[in-house]
């Protein structure tokens, strides 16, 4: 959220307005506890408003581990898929 985006402001604002992204990549590149936050704190909510399709900011930085990557794309897949742990 580097720019100040809150994407679910936005869409609680705006709830037919589509979104695209609005996963911070630098969370992605901290830990899992990170990653969980991140991923909590947005997604399920977005996914149950409708117009939303999740990804990374941008594009994903080189000091985001693939253990990290892996992790947060498994985590995000059971969001997506209604299969989280």
């Amino acid at each position: 959220m580097q720019a100040g985006n809150d994407i679910v402001a936005f869409h609680k604002q705006y709830p037919s307005l589509g979104i695209l992204g609005g996963i911070d990549k630098l969370k992605i590149g901290e830990d899992k506890k990170a990653i969980d936050e991140e991923l909590i704190s947005k997604v399920p909510f977005m996914l149950r408003s409708g117009g939303y399709i999740p990804h990374i900011d941008h594009h994903v930085h080189p000091y985001i581990s693939w253990e990290d990557f892996k992790y947060y794309r498994t985590h995000l897949n059971e969001m997506v898929l209604g299969t989280e742990r």
